[in-house]
């Protein structure tokens, strides 16, 4: 089910959160993170939308500072 628009970036950072701690107790035993094919195939997209994500949310936040400065 999709998240509701109105939790969808709290739900979000939930599950991100979930993600970060497998990957950070997979670097700090220095052990492979052992994960499916799909899993594998999601990591990867994940680390592409992230990149992506990061130049977005850089340009939502630059937007929305020019939108307060103007009204």
């Amino acid at each position: 089910m999709p998240n509701m628009s109105y939790c969808r970036f709290h739900n979000t950072v939930m599950d991100m959160e979930d993600c970060f701690n497998t990957m950070y107790e997979a670097v700090d035993a220095r052990e492979p993170m052992e994960l499916s094919k799909d899993e594998q195939r999601a990591f990867e997209r994940m680390y592409d939308m992230m990149r992506d994500m990061q130049i977005m949310m850089e340009e939502v936040t630059e937007m929305e500072e020019e939108l307060k400065e103007i009204g």
